[in-house]
């Protein structure tokens, strides 16, 4: 699959975003002693150099929120979608992100 820029100024990544941070905040709500982490911040507060292109591919394999528990890191990939019009996006993302820790 080829790379998609990340304009994280278009009304899409905006909304993605918004619905990311207030699914964060819910899960830290509800799971006071976790700590959730955006996966763009986890990377970029090891590798300062990174850049967006770069922290967009590990998003894609690594999903969008991190946290640890047990001394594991887990991933969890969200996925919004606009409009009311079925899309397959959603679908297309889960069968991707698979493997150990990745909800």
């Amino acid at each position: 699959m080829p790379f998609t820029p990340f304009d994280p100024t278009s009304f899409r990544a905006r909304a993605g975003i918004e619905f990311q941070n207030d699914f964060m905040a819910r899960l830290s709500d509800e799971f006071p002693g976790v700590e959730f982490e955006m996966v763009w911040d986890h990377f970029k507060s090891r590798d300062e150099s990174l850049t967006n292109r770069e922290l967009a591919k590990l998003e894609k394999e690594h999903g969008d929120i991190t946290y640890v528990v047990d001394g594991e890191r887990h991933f969890i990939e969200c996925c919004f979608v606009l409009g009311k019009k079925q899309s397959r996006l959603c679908e297309m993302k889960r069968r991707k992100f698979v493997g150990e820790n990745k909800w």
